[in-house]
């Protein structure tokens, strides 16, 4: 029981900070970053199964920057519904320096699966958006429990390549 409340004001603290959070579609105009990745990443983490993948490139937040939205497989094998940022917590890197969440135009279909519960044994594919420092430097996701009770965690690098 104290582990739940626990958790439930923790998730509704990273809601408020990330409901702002949206996806804005690329230009055709301008030049994208590609990324070149080899299989996806996987584990269990807790209760839960989690796939790291792919990610998406040539995006831009409010400002211009470039953005990097990565792409999860999300299962619940707990015995109650959850969501996946709701139970777990996704991370980029960049240069060894965390990337900040992007905050875009449009959210898309598979953002907005993030906050959704599912049944338990049910997959479900999410994403998540993070400000990129460049476009041609590798980037590092790490998904971890929200509240994890172990150094367990599943990671994958995405080689970004700028285009012209």
């Amino acid at each position: 029981m104290k582990r739940q409340l626990t958790s439930i004001l923790l998730a509704a603290g990273m809601l408020a900070l990330t409901g702002c959070m949206a996806l804005e579609t690329p230009a055709s105009s301008e030049p994208s970053a590609g990324v070149k990745s080899g299989p996806a990443e996987e584990g269990e983490l807790g209760e839960y199964h989690v796939k790291i993948l792919e990610a998406e490139t040539g995006l831009k937040d409010y400002d211009g920057n470039p953005v990097i939205g990565v792409q999860f497989a999300f299962t619940n094998n707990s015995s109650e519904a959850a969501a996946f940022d709701l139970v777990l917590y996704a991370t980029a890197y960049q240069d060894g320096v965390e990337l900040d969440p992007a905050i875009l135009e449009e959210m898309s279909e598979a953002y907005q699966n993030a906050s959704r519960n599912i049944k338990p044994g049910k997959t479900l594919t999410c994403e998540t958006y993070y400000v990129m420092t460049g476009e041609d430097c590798d980037v590092e996701v790490e998904v971890t429990e929200l509240l994890p009770l172990d150094d367990s965690k599943v990671t994958r690098t995405f080689a970004v390549e700028a285009q012209t």
